[in-house]
């Protein structure tokens, strides 16, 4: 699960690169699989953040 961290840096990271910015609303992540059933043992999820344009 550290790679929760890294993710959402790099999200954070492409949000400022696209003249984006963060707004109020609440932002989750979208757990898409069991890990413990995937092959590798690997979490499949889908990182939410709102945005809206600068």
């Amino acid at each position: 699960m550290t790679e929760f961290g890294a993710a959402w840096g790099e999200v954070m990271e492409w949000i400022g690169e696209n003249q984006l910015q963060l707004d109020d609303r609440p932002c989750c992540e979208v757990h898409l699989n069991d890990h413990e059933q995937h092959p590798e043992g690997r979490f499949i999820v889908d990182i939410c953040q709102t945005v809206k344009r600068r």
